[in-house]
């Protein structure tokens, strides 16, 4: 309803307070939200009333930038431009870290950095980085391959990404390419966000593709369809996912949908609007 409820934490140095919140889950099952303080180089931990509960120390990898909960572990995912990604398995219970996966090369002079993605399915964690055409299916202690996302010749090769002393690409791309921003699942669609780099005229052009997996029909470009809010992946509008089960959210500018059919409590200033669209 988007009303709003409380405040949780604090921003501070105190040991039940937080520098910065890079990343943050709620976790249904524990009635816990778990906030990573990235500058704070700690994980901390408040239950839904926003009562501290309990904190510890991040992994000493300073390029670790997000984490997933999952089952009484978090995974701990990292940037850069490898093939195969950082992926660290921390067991609170038990306070022990594992690596499922190490990076195969170290960043160079890209002037882009590979990003990984997440989602949740049928209780499983699923992960894709950009460098890689695989999206993998995490389990205990261990990666497996779930499918394939081929981009062909529209995928970004090093030398393309990589910058001179002037700040120019190595190499010009002969033609448009793909950049995936986001991945998202459920039991009957899979859905890509990704921008083309240049699409009749407009640079980095969003767009959201989606595959049919009951009727194994896939479509480059999609937008999702409500009685009340048609939602384009517009530039400044992408949609976001959360931890929410089969949930996707997407910011929108309240001059847009005050007035319209559904949205009647909107006033023109009630910036910014939260949407939630539930995909079965």
């Amino acid at each position: 309803s988007g009303r709003f409820l409380q405040h949780i934490g604090a921003v501070g140095q105190g040991p039940e307070e937080y520098v910065s919140a890079k990343a943050i889950q709620p976790v249904e099952k524990e009635h816990s939200l778990y906030v990573m303080d990235y500058f704070g180089r700690k994980m901390t931990v408040y239950d839904f009333d926003g009562r501290f509960l309990h904190s510890f120390k991040l992994p000493e990898e300073t390029w670790m930038d997000n984490f997933r909960y999952k089952n009484g572990k978090i995974y701990y995912l990292t940037t850069g431009n490898s093939v195969m990604p950082d992926l660290y398995c921390y067991d609170v219970q038990a306070a022990r870290m594992d690596t499922l996966c190490k990076r195969d090369r170290e960043m160079g002079t890209e002037g882009f950095m590979g990003q990984t993605f997440t989602y949740d399915l049928d209780d499983c964690l699923y992960m894709f980085h950009y460098f890689n055409d695989t999206v993998y299916r995490v389990g205990e202690n261990r990666i497996e391959p779930a499918w394939l996302f081929q981009t062909g010749k529209m995928k970004w090769s090093y030398d393309e990404l990589t910058l001179t002393a002037d700040f120019t690409t190595k190499v010009r791309p002969d033609g448009p390419r793909v950049q995936i921003f986001d991945l998202f699942e459920t039991k009957g669609y899979a859905f890509a966000f990704y921008t083309v780099s240049k699409y009749d005229g407009e640079q980095m052009k969003p767009f959201m593709a989606l595959y049919d997996k009951k009727q194994d029909l896939f479509y480059p470009h999609t937008n999702l369809v409500s009685p009340n809010a048609c939602l384009s992946v517009d530039k400044g509008r992408r949609l976001m996912k959360t931890s929410v089960p089969g949930s996707l959210y997407a910011i929108r500018e309240a001059a847009d949908l005050a007035g319209k059919e559904g949205f009647e409590m909107i006033k023109e200033d009630d910036n910014p609007v939260l949407l939630r669209y539930a995909c079965e």
